[in-house]
């Protein structure tokens, strides 16, 4: 994969992006690190079931897209494929490029991204 030179502009649009979406991620230190970066719309799944985030989302009429944040390991890639499923079966829109290029600032992990280097 070619690396691609990333800097702190684009990652400002990109915060500026994730503010208008729910950002789903996978517990709390995720949660506080993106708190940090002034994001607000953030849901941590700390535990909960795939599917009982999904149906909660889905009872509660939800209208904003959904942009998974779960680490980019295998497991957190497998939590992001999995609710990405359950959410896109109940027609709940999921922003996957912004996932995408997130990842491509080269963190393994979202709390790594409320850090005052975060890039």
């Amino acid at each position: 994969m070619k690396s691609v030179e990333k800097n702190p502009e684009d990652f400002l649009e990109l915060l500026n992006e994730l503010k208008e979406r729910l950002v789903i991620v996978e517990g709390r230190k995720d949660e506080m690190a993106l708190q940090r970066l002034g994001l607000r719309n953030i849901l941590p799944l700390n535990g909960v079931s795939l599917p009982d985030i999904a149906t909660s989302l889905y009872d509660t009429g939800i209208n904003k897209e959904v942009v998974i944040l779960t680490d980019f390991d295998r497991e957190g890639r497998r939590l992001a494929l999995e609710l990405g499923r359950l959410l896109r079966a109940y027609k709940i829109k999921v922003n996957g490029r912004l996932r995408a290029e997130l990842r491509s600032f080269g963190k393994g992990r979202i709390e790594d991204f409320g850090g005052k280097t975060c890039l």
